[in-house]
């Protein structure tokens, strides 16, 4: 493979995430036809704590930026990420524009435009009367959910989010043991008794390299940063950061980002498609945006997608301006 490439790879950046580093030391994590990622500060000697580490990843679509991420041009018609002279563990140091990978060659990364940098963030909904929308579209979302999902990841939890499921229905219809884990960890703020203690709970809790509960947790802060409530409380904040030291490098960084504002560029369009449904008068129409809404989310990754819109209903359901209430 490696005589396939000189010991120098030209790649032009396109968009520059906020939170993708300048100057840092990490290693390959994982490559992927559209995707490298990096750790960095988690993997390596003396290596700071995973939850403070960041994962820097290279991408080739914007609908997989993050706050850390770069979005690079693809040079030639059916490049791939992973034909790059690299493997997984490889040491990437970089240095301003340039990655150096495993110490014998080079990715330069040029900038072909001046736009501004990816910051993730989500604009609040405006007005009230649209607020008011928002919080009565969770039926269809869950609905939609439970109809793409096929009772992957997160997604069966929806019936319950809604009230709509009992314990007993939950346990018989989720076969995944962490979804049985999910439902207990949420019981309490679904039933109105601790609606505080919950997310943190579901910090690190899945397989992958960014495991069920944190993308669960990042579409319920998605959904809080959207109906715009203010800022988390600092007792769920502090809790939520305290979890991150129990979960991967790529979990923690999403979790991390979304307690700043920060929210993958997937999630962000979903986001966005439901606050146009908020527009329309008609109410299948709304449903019809978002039912297209959940399904081209819940496209993204094995079930990441799923999780974070089955924890944006979560949001909506449990969160209003001011405040944490329960319905």
């Amino acid at each position: 493979m490696f005589g396939r490439f000189p010991p120098v790879v030209a790649l032009k950046t396109v968009l520059r995430g906020t939170g993708f580093p300048q100057s840092a030391e990490g290693r390959v994590l994982s490559l992927h036809r559209d995707a490298i990622n990096i750790s960095f500060g988690g993997d390596i000697p003396e290596a700071v704590p995973v939850e403070r580490a960041i994962l820097g990843s290279l991408v080739l679509q914007k609908i997989d930026m993050t706050a850390s991420s770069l979005l690079v041009q693809s040079p030639h018609e059916g490049f791939r990420m992973d034909d790059l002279p690299m493997s997984r563990g490889d040491t990437a140091v970089i240095r301003g524009s340039a990655i150096e990978c495993a110490g014998t060659w080079t990715i330069c990364l040029a900038s072909v435009n001046d736009a501004p940098p990816y910051d993730g963030r989500i604009s609040i909904l405006r007005p009230e009367s649209r607020r008011e929308r928002l919080r009565q579209l969770a039926s269809p979302i869950a609905g939609a959910l439970l109809e793409a999902g096929r009772r992957r990841g997160l997604a069966p939890l929806a019936a319950a989010i809604l009230g709509e499921a009992s314990p007993e229905r939950i346990s018989a219809a989720a076969r995944d043991p962490f979804v049985r884990a999910a439902y207990a960890a949420l019981a309490p703020a679904l039933d109105g008794a601790d609606p505080t203690a919950s997310l943190e709970k579901l910090i690190g809790l899945g397989i992958g390299l960014t495991p069920s509960g944190d993308d669960f947790v990042v579409g319920a802060l998605a959904a809080r940063a959207l109906y715009g409530p203010g800022a988390l409380p600092q007792r769920e904040r502090v809790g939520i950061e305290r979890r991150l030291a129990h979960t991967t490098i790529a979990g923690a960084s999403i979790v991390r980002d979304a307690l700043d504002g920060s929210f993958p560029e997937y999630l962000r369009r979903f986001t966005g498609h439901v606050a146009k449904a908020t527009l329309l008068a008609d109410e299948q129409a709304r449903t019809r945006r978002v039912t297209s809404a959940v399904v081209q989310a819940g496209a993204h990754g094995h079930s990441s997608g799923l999780d974070a819109v089955t924890g944006f209903t979560f949001g909506l359901t449990t969160w209003r301006s001011g405040g944490i209430v329960i319905q």
